[in-house]
């Protein structure tokens, strides 16, 4: 199982959405006339304003980045069933493309309601998503990869 290449790959991926769960994403800070600075904070449960308030719920966020967590981590010890490896890692790209659409539009609608001369800081945890489907398609090359060699092998026989 930990001698192929994919193993270490959904690995990376599921740590990299686990930390994505656990982060703050996006901060839009807001600077008034009289000086006083407002900050909108985006994190992957809820949005929270300066004063520490709830401004949305976004759980939604959160919960798609702990499944992609769990089904990258179900996918390690799914070695003996190539097929549904496979399956559950083109899941697992399809939720976390779904996934980053989703934020994208969270985004916008929270920089589009905002007024002008808001400043965007963007935390090191918004490329995590990239980072895992990028791992993801890795792993997924490397498992049809296996099934070729296995195919191959068969016909050799």
């Amino acid at each position: 199982m930990w001698q192929r290449i994919q193993t270490l790959w959904l690995l990376l991926a599921c740590i990299a959405m686990a930390i994505f769960a656990g982060q703050d994403l996006l901060v839009l800070s807001v600077s008034s006339s009289n000086g006083l600075s407002e900050a909108i904070t985006l994190s992957p449960w809820r949005v929270v304003d300066l004063s520490g308030s709830v401004v949305r719920e976004g759980w939604a966020l959160g919960a798609v980045a702990i499944l992609s967590a769990l089904l990258s981590s179900v996918s390690i010890f799914l070695y003996k069933h190539r097929s549904l490896q496979r399956r559950l890692t083109i899941l697992n790209l399809l939720l976390i493309i779904n996934l980053m659409l989703y934020l994208g539009f969270v985004a916008w609608d929270l920089h589009s309601s905002m007024p002008q001369g808001v400043e965007l800081g963007i935390g090191f945890a918004l490329s995590l998503p990239l980072v895992s489907l990028i791992l993801l398609y890795l792993a997924l090359r490397g498992i049809i990869h296996d099934e070729v060699l296995l195919r191959m092998a068969d016909r050799l026989r």
